[in-house]
């Protein structure tokens, strides 16, 4: 009976002591949105972050505005003239500078709704070319609502590299945005990808741009049995598990957006090689109040 019980100390002391093997932080997240046509998936995935921390630290559950954040990403969110020049022009985003711009503060979603389409794609008349022949950038942003409520929090980026986001979710329980190069067809209709892309498949995507694109996901969970994420996609709740799906964490490390361009990075420009390095990593955040 005494060794038995001893047993039981023991393996309640280990429990306690060892670091948790798996999470999952799928029921304390907001419902799954969807981007509809427009290169959204970044300040999808970066809203969805910033209301999980709202809703953990002070309680409250507030569907925030995804179009702010990404006017907010356009226009002030980029750290240099060249990283505000990548994206002045065209859809997409960087997964970090979604989540920049939410240094910059947040509205209600009912005070600047998403659309699926922008003006470009619906034929706003408001959508015009500059002198140069280039759609401004209102064409893919539309226009902010004239001086909005901000809610008093933002977020302060963090960064992680991609071999320690598996530890950074397990201990600091919080998602990390994550671009990923998206190769369709390794995703089942659950979901799941049972493996990350192989070396044709990649030769295929960077030389032809096959089955493949750039996208950013919300890493949710982790199974350190399995090796595996659980990822948030923007897609809506009829994609995949009610908007969730799996990979490898073997295709987090070697698969993402910018990782086959790291090989260069000597032959790039400074500024092109901080941008490379910052896209290459996960990026959550921590809340503060304004």
């Amino acid at each position: 009976m005494k060794l038995r019980l001893f047993i039981t100390l023991i393996l309640l002391i280990v429990s306690a002591v060892l670091p948790a093997q798996d999470i999952d932080l799928r029921s304390l997240m907001s419902p799954v949105k969807h981007q509809g046509e427009r290169g959204t998936c970044s300040v999808f995935a970066a809203t969805a972050l910033m209301e999980f921390l709202l809703k953990r630290d002070i309680g409250k559950e507030i569907d925030l505005s995804e179009s702010y954040a990404y006017w907010l990403g356009k226009t002030v969110a980029g750290e240099s003239d060249y990283v505000r020049r990548l994206y002045a022009q065209g859809d997409g985003l960087a997964g970090y500078l979604a989540v920049q711009a939410f240094r910059h503060g947040a509205i209600l979603e009912e005070d600047w709704p998403y659309t699926a389409q922008n003006w470009q794609q619906s034929g706003d008349k408001r959508c015009q070319k500059d002198s140069h022949g280039e759609w401004v950038l209102e064409c893919f942003t539309g226009r902010p609502p004239h001086d909005p409520a901000l809610i008093g929090y933002r977020v302060e980026p963090i960064f992680v590299a991609r071999e320690k986001i598996a530890s950074y979710l397990l201990n600091q329980k919080a998602p990390v945005a994550m671009n990923l190069m998206y190769y369709f067809k390794l995703f089942n209709q659950k979901g799941d990808a049972a493996r990350a892309p192989n070396p044709s498949e990649v030769r295929a995507c960077v030389k032809q741009e096959k089955d493949c694109g750039g996208h950013v996901i919300l890493l949710v969970g982790y199974n350190a049995d399995s090796k595996r994420f659980i990822f948030r996609n923007s897609w809506g709740p009829q994609w995949g598990t009610n908007g969730y799906g799996t990979l490898p964490e073997e295709y987090v490390l070697n698969h993402c957006e910018s990782c086959y361009q790291t090989r260069n990075l000597s032959t790039l420009s400074e500024e092109s090689r901080q941008f490379i390095k910052k896209t290459s990593m996960g990026v959550s955040g921590k809340l503060s109040q304004n």
